[in-house]
């Protein structure tokens, strides 16, 4: 371990590509629900309901929209339900300037929905509806040439929870190599606790890699900060983003380690925080930024999103970010 903060730029013949980031993921609706406390089991107790919002989401159309919302050339690899649920996620991807070349639309599915249950401390947990009737399927994923436009493939974390769905993206890891792009990837609790060999064995295959402490801690079988580090850089993957929530984020590369501070809001809630950080963190990249200027972009945008309720409700612009940095102070420091 190393106390130099990890330096790691895009490969200079990228930067000419024309289009930044394409998503291979997952577009649902949202219902935002804020309650006064949470249900206790069994029983007759009241809960009031104190706000109902409905807007798009999903973790692959959250990075998605980040990208194309700062101005980025963003593109989603997606099937969506024709009915209400797919429609919102539509009409949000046209709303946000999200290239849906590679959107497929599936009549007679009303498409996936998540019911989520959030408090006034900003913490929340998920009910999900998956429509059964929509899936990727290889046709969708585009090919080698197109992807040659693409700087970075970026891969939904929960997009290969479904085994039947890992072909799909097994095959657009290859093709995004083939293309010479880069490739980044998610991860989720659920892959983490259930699945973490084929998540580590995805890793291997890919450049930049977010996760958070607790799909780190399934995944590498530690729980002391220090052998969790260790366990990370032992990876040997070029970028790693360990997302630590209100204690900032941890980056190793090459052995390097650093960390960035989180910034200060008053929190609606954290919904798809994690997924914004990651949309900005990678446009950053993508415009030639240094890591901890592209880190710090990630920042910003994770705590503005949080002061929405849902993923994307709160529409902050590149300057809110630039003005977010400043506001806060902030400098990337080092991780002893």
């Amino acid at each position: 371990m190393t106390l130099k903060f990890p330096k790691y730029h895009i490969p200079k013949e990228l930067l000419d590509r024309p289009q930044d980031i394409i998503v291979l993921g997952l577009g649902k609706h949202e219902m935002i629900i804020r309650i006064s406390d949470w249900p206790t089991k069994g029983g007759q107790s009241n809960v009031d309901i104190e706000t109902i919002n409905h807007h798009a989401g999903g973790s692959g159309m959250n990075v998605a929209a980040t990208v194309a919302r700062l101005g980025g050339h963003s593109a989603l690899i997606a099937s969506l339900g024709a009915g209400e649920y797919g429609q919102t996620v539509y009409n949000e991807m046209v709303k946000s300037k999200i290239n849906t070349k590679y959107v497929k639309r599936i009549d007679g599915a009303a498409g996936s929905l998540l019911v989520i249950l959030t408090r006034s401390d900003g913490d929340w947990t998920v009910m999900q509806s998956n429509d059964q009737n929509i899936n990727l399927s290889i046709p969708q994923l585009p090919q080698i040439s197109a992807l040659e436009n693409f700087k970075i493939l970026h891969i939904d974390g929960y997009l290969y929870i479904d085994q039947n769905q890992r072909p799909i993206v097994e095959e657009a890891i290859w093709r995004a190599r083939q293309a010479n792009c880069l490739i980044s990837i998610d991860t989720s609790i659920p892959a983490t606790e259930i699945h973490s060999e084929y998540v580590l064995s995805l890793f291997s295959k890919c450049d930049i890699v977010f996760l958070n402490k607790l799909e780190a801690i399934n995944l590498t079988k530690t729980k002391s900060d220090h052998d969790l580090t260790e366990s990370l850089q032992n990876l040997d993957v070029p970028l790693i983003i360990l997302k630590l929530g209100d204690k900032g984020s941890t980056v190793i590369s090459n052995l390097d380690l650093g960390s960035i501070p989180a910034f200060d809001v008053p929190i609606a809630d954290t919904i798809g925080a994690g997924d914004n950080y990651a949309g900005a963190m990678l446009l950053g990249l993508c415009q030639d930024y240094p890591l901890h200027q592209s880190l710090l972009w990630g920042a910003a945008a994770g705590s503005l999103a949080c002061l929405g309720h849902g993923s994307l409700s709160h529409r902050y612009t590149l300057t809110d970010i630039k003005e977010s940095i400043k506001s806060q102070n902030v400098h990337p420091h080092q991780q002893l």
